[in-house]
């Protein structure tokens, strides 16, 4: 769309070629509010030149365009195309990171579960082991109990031994001696 910044720049490249140095004595008139005024004044200041001056610059370079005022020029249109192209790429580009940062997302997600269920893992694994050292000390203290028992039983099995051994000793003695008179007649 021609615009009237797009006509101010046009008016510093372009040449006053088509327009014919001649005498102008004849008014063309329009009738403008005092803020549009204001601010062709302004366009025309910065370009030290006087608001009749740029208006007739503007009037002869773009008369036989007047097909394009309102419309869009070919240079806009291919700038237009171009803004879609690159819209598009965007839109691509931020739909993959989009998808990245989703992707990413799940990854913590599961990261976050595996590490919670090593966690619950190693604390049960540490529980258990504190489980184990406390039941191993039980075993130990069976176990001493149990030598104790066996020595307090194998002290009474030695005593029974030992009483037994000495009966069969003089059962033994007894019948060597009664034994020959027996069979002495």
């Amino acid at each position: 769309m021609v615009t009237l910044g797009n006509l101010i720049g046009n008016l510093k490249t372009r040449k006053m070629k088509n327009i014919e140095k001649s005498k102008r004595n004849i008014n063309i008139g329009t009738k403008v509010s005092f803020q549009e005024k204001h601010s062709i004044q302004r366009v025309a200041n910065a370009h030290n030149i006087s608001v009749y001056e740029l208006i007739y610059t503007l009037v002869m370079n773009y008369k036989d365009q007047y097909e394009f005022i309102g419309q869009t020029s070919p240079k806009e249109e291919e700038l237009l195309h171009a803004l879609e192209v690159e819209k598009k790429k965007t839109r691509k580009f931020i739909q993959a990171l989009e998808n990245a940062e989703h992707r990413v997302e799940i990854e913590q997600e599961l990261n976050k579960k595996v590490q919670n269920k090593v966690y619950e893992l190693t604390r049960n694994i540490n529980h258990l082991n504190a489980e184990l050292k406390s039941k191993n000390g039980q075993v130990k203290d069976l176990l001493v109990l149990k030598g104790k028992q066996d020595k307090i039983l194998g002290n009474q099995r030695n005593k029974h031994l030992n009483y037994t051994s000495l009966a069969s000793m003089m059962l033994t003695g007894i019948s060597l001696l009664i034994v020959p008179f027996i069979f002495k007649d």
